[in-house]
Parts: structure tokens; C-alpha cells; sequence
């Protein structure tokens, strides 16, 4: 580029382009074009940029965590009727599994969770699992599930709706043929099952 040959060569690279650009309709061609380009906001609203951006995200932030476990079950936990329905309570205490989830509380978590997943709504209908009792029939061991029932909470829209909106945040894949949300189960033993706890506060969201 210091040399007259050189300065003649890029000169001679760019001169279509400047021509376009001269004429009377170069620009509005490129302005056409960029406009008319098809974009996926979620994408830019979520914008990691690599799959392993994307893994420290679901690492770094519980809320995409428990979404992200909820994408790859098909389940929502204690949703005994398998209907993408999820108490804020049963958030947080997900939640609060999760490193750095003690810190966020139900209001926190429940903003969270309509961000990420904008088309859920709000229920009054949703389960909080509280313990488990076991019970003996006949030799047979069962395990139920002991609830508080009509919480409030967010049915989640339907399992692919919700599977493709965690996906364009976690990039990941959670094809697994499943079309329907299917139902949370108890634990086969209730020395198996993971301590719940009860949470006495009042969730007005």
C-alpha cells in the first residue's frame, strides 16, 4: 500500500464497490437488503455466542439451571398432573439447591422465570411437595407425596413452546420425542427422596 503499485492494486479491489455505492441506487439496495435480513431476536436477546458461553451461563445463574433441568426432564417438579405447572415455592427451593440460589428470593426468582420464559402464566393451582409419607399394603412399600396444594406458580406453555425458549439461552438440544409434558413421581423410597422444606411465606406473585 506504500507503493504506487500497491496503491493502484487496492485501488483497482475497490472500485466496483465505490462504483455501486456511487449510483443512484447502490445504497438503497444495501439498505434494502440489511433491512429485509431475517434476524432472531432471541438470539440477540440471549447472544453467548459459543456453546461453552452458553454452559458457564447455565452454570453461573440457578434460575437458568432449574429451567434447564425442567427442558430435560419434561417435567416440572412436584407436578403430579403433568401439566408444565410449577409453584414459586417449588422454584425456590430448586432454586436454593443451586450455588449461589440462597441468595435469591421468591419474588427475585419469580421475575426471573417470566423473563426468560415471557409467555408463562400465572396459576393459583400449582403443588409445593412439603415431605413424603411411606406406607405398607399387602408387603408392598409406597411412597406419596405430601403437598400443599392451590399455590400460586406458572404454567410453563406447552413442552416444545418451553423447550425452544431455555434453548435459545442454554443452546442446547432436548429433543427426546416427547410432544407432552408428563408428570413429576415420587421416589420409589422415601429414604431416596431429597429433603423438602416448608416454606411458611406467603407468595402474593
Amino acid at each position: 500500500m506504500t507503493t504506487k503499485q500497491g496503491q493502484d492494486a487496492a485501488y483497482a479491489f475497490w472500485e466496483p464497490y465505490h462504483a455501486f455505492m456511487r449510483s443512484d441506487d447502490g445504497p438503497g439496495i444495501v439498505l434494502r437488503y440489511l433491512l429485509d435480513y431475517p434476524v432472531d431476536r432471541k438470539a440477540l436477546t440471549f447472544a453467548y455466542g459459543t456453546a461453552a458461553k452458553a454452559r458457564d451461563k447455565v452454570m453461573s445463574d440457578p434460575v437458568i439451571a432449574v429451567l434447564h433441568e425442567i427442558a430435560e426432564d419434561g417435567y416440572c417438579p412436584d407436578d403430579v398432573k403433568a401439566a408444565g405447572v410449577v409453584s414459586v415455592k417449588t422454584l425456590m427451593r430448586e432454586v436454593h439447591k443451586k450455588p449461589g440460589g440462597r441468595r435469591m428470593g421468591a419474588e427475585e426468582i419469580a421475575a426471573r422465570v417470566d423473563r426468560l420464559i415471557p409467555f408463562a402464566t400465572n396459576v393459583r393451582n400449582a403443588q409445593h411437595v412439603t415431605g413424603y409419607a411411606q406406607r405398607v399394603d399387602d408387603g408392598m412399600v409406597t411412597v406419596k407425596a405430601v403437598a400443599e396444594s392451590r399455590q400460586r406458580g406458572r404454567q410453563l406453555g406447552a413442552l416444545a413452546e418451553f423447550r425452544e425458549a431455555v434453548a435459545h439461552v442454554t443452546q442446547a438440544d432436548y429433543a427426546d420425542g416427547k410432544e407432552e409434558w408428563h408428570a413429576w413421581c415420587p421416589p420409589d423410597d422415601v429414604h431416596d427422596a431429597e429433603s423438602v422444606g416448608t416454606d411458611k411465606e406467603d407468595i402474593p406473585f
